[in-house]
């Protein structure tokens, strides 16, 4: 995806990046797939969720440069795990949803630290803000530096729900 400031393409977004932009700019996302990799008993272990849904929150700081706190919080369903001798485990659980919110909040990071570079936002982050506090944004000079300097925050809190019996823990056998 291609991101044009003053009609010239200034940066590209690529593979996970277009889902964390459309995150920012519309503050949730849907049916987003995810691969992770893990540490599992016998090495690494490569697990892949589905069905991923992710919310933003985007608050702001009053302070020279602004502070802009990005928390997301997401939920999704282990569709397959990579070892087919491995069983989708409490422990298993735990560490995809570690790992997943590491990877989730690097994305972001990353995705939104390579429009500062650019100069460029095009997450309507800086129209919120003036929309909020117009007096504020006026001492960003958010056009030339405000983004640029901002400082970025970010938090992840990701969940993984069951549906259907594949990954259910607790369920019992029946018939033979």
């Amino acid at each position: 995806m291609g991101v044009f400031h003053d009609h010239k393409l200034v940066s590209k977004l690529n593979d996970g990046e277009v889902g964390i932009s459309e995150l920012l700019k519309n503050n949730k996302v849907s049916d987003l797939n995810f691969t992770t990799t893990i540490d599992a008993n016998n090495g690494e272990e490569k697990v892949s969720i589905t069905r991923g849904d992710l919310r933003a929150k985007i608050s702001f700081e009053k302070k020279q440069p602004v502070i802009i706190n990005v928390k997301i919080k997401g939920k999704g369903e282990i569709a397959e795990v990579g070892n087919i001798g491995n069983k989708v485990t409490n422990e298993l659980i735990s560490k995809v949803k570690i790992k997943l919110a590491e990877n989730l909040e690097e994305l972001v990071k990353e995705t939104m630290s390579k429009m500062q570079r650019g100069n460029v936002e095009p997450w309507l982050i800086g129209h919120r803000l003036w929309a909020m506090d117009h007096q504020f944004f006026e001492t960003l000079n958010w056009e030339e530096a405000g983004w640029k300097d901002s400082i970025v925050n970010v938090s992840v809190e990701f969940e993984i729900e069951h549906t259907g019996q594949k990954g259910y823990l607790g369920k019992t056998k029946i018939g033979r």
